[in-house]
């Protein structure tokens, strides 16, 4: 079902035409898409129960006058039009459309009507008009249970109507105060009827615009709700996240760190923690200015995040400063990683006017010794000021076991 918001006041305050639909027509045509499978099943229960039961009352009158010419004449074309209700019971099984349903309906109900028609001029008895009023209560029960639109029931029913009244005037000999009667009654049928169709199709309508506008207002909320938790979830990245370069940043950083703390000191696992600097960067500042400076920082933590292993954990500290944590990962594998990121991005091509950029590198490493986070990172910034002092673009590692640095580069 297509959910009508090009006018939203037809699903607050909708408009009705005389015969009880939709003024917007977009409106009335997304109503019949979505109630027409059901007015088929009731249509098509209806022609097959209706024509079963008239066929089977045609029994009475053979009973009642005997098999006479007329009768049996009279007998066929009730089962015939038994049969049309029949077949209007088994076309709505299928996928058939509302044209062709239309189409068979008045297949069904005119005959019907006609044969009424007929039968009440050739088994007339005076006085005797009002004695079985089948007809009008066939008229009456078309619109209260037919689901048709006003103005086919109407149209239909008033004409079987007229023809019923006029056959009695013209082919017997009713009184004419009769006639008048009969006619009133028909007349009656058919206001009242016509009036609780319309009532019943307006609120058919009311009740389906009240479900769109309650699906719409669902889809919007949806919408809402799918909007804050995109705007909190942006707003919990740039929580964590270093705008500049992108990576974590350094509260998020600690924190992750801290949690692998806790976890060494469940389980025991050693991890190693690298420090990075770049080198002579205030150069860089000073001779290109903050652009190419930014541009530097944002490469260089691309280069670094890209080589990182899925469990690693990268951060920037500050500055031209950055960390990153190798859980379960030996002195020696932080080295050769270490090592491999250095030489990358020594051999870095940049966008700007710069030339070779080169970063230095502090290694340290947390295992059976037990030391605290926080000794780590001093560890770790200690040997980065060494690899420093020592002339740079080089990595210098901190043993923890007998506390003396070493060196590589």
């Amino acid at each position: 079902m297509s959910l009508y918001v090009s006018a939203e006041d037809s699903a607050d305050n909708p408009e009705f035409s005389w015969d009880g639909k939709f003024k917007n027509q977009t409106f009335e045509k997304d109503f019949s898409a979505e109630t027409w499978p059901d007015k088929r099943n009731r249509l098509g229960i209806i022609g097959g129960v209706g024509g079963l039961a008239y066929g089977l009352a045609g029994i009475g009158t053979w009973v009642d006058l005997g098999a006479t010419p007329i009768v049996k004449g009279l007998t066929i074309a009730r089962l015939l039009v038994s049969l049309a209700g029949i077949f209007l019971f088994f076309a709505s099984r299928r996928q058939t459309s509302s044209e062709t349903m239309n189409k068979l309906w008045l297949a069904f109900f005119c005959p019907l009507g006609i044969y009424e028609t007929v039968e009440a001029v050739l088994l007339y008895t005076p006085n005797l008009e009002f004695s079985v009023p089948f007809t009008l209560l066939i008229i009456f029960l078309m619109y209260l249970l037919i689901p048709q639109d006003l103005k086919t029931i109407l149209w239909t029913s008033s004409l079987a109507s007229i023809l019923y009244v006029v056959a009695l005037a013209s082919f017997t000999v009713p009184k004419w105060t009769n006639c008048i009667q009969l006619a009133l009654f028909f007349i009656f049928a058919n206001i009242l009827g016509a009036y609780l169709l319309l009532t019943r199709l307006k609120s058919e309508r009311l009740r389906f615009a009240a479900l769109q506008k309650v699906q719409k207002l669902n889809i919007q909320l949806q919408e809402e709700i799918s909007q804050k938790k995109e705007i909190n979830s942006k707003l919990e990245q740039l929580a964590i996240t270093d705008e500049l370069t992108g990576i974590f940043n350094r509260r998020h950083f600690m924190c992750c760190a801290e949690k692998e703390q806790d976890r060494f000191k469940r389980y025991g696992n050693t991890y190693c923690l690298l420090m990075f600097d770049i080198d002579n960067f205030k150069s860089v500042n000073d001779t290109h200015g903050h652009y190419v400076g930014d541009r530097v920082l944002t490469v260089v933590a691309q280069t670094l995040n890209s080589m990182r292993r899925t469990n690693d954990i990268f951060g920037r500290l500050g500055g031209e400063e950055f960390s990153m944590l190798l859980p379960q990962t030996e002195l020696e594998q932080g080295l050769r990683l270490a090592e491999r990121m250095r030489e990358a991005i020594s051999e870095l091509q940049f966008d700007v006017p710069v030339k070779q950029i080169t970063i230095s590198i502090g290694l340290s490493e947390i295992g059976k010794d037990g030391y605290s986070f926080e000794e780590v990172l001093h560890q770790a910034d200690e040997a980065l000021y060494k690899a420093k002092e020592l002339g740079r673009n080089q990595t210098q590692l901190f043993a923890n076991k007998d506390k003396k640095m070493a060196s590589q580069g």
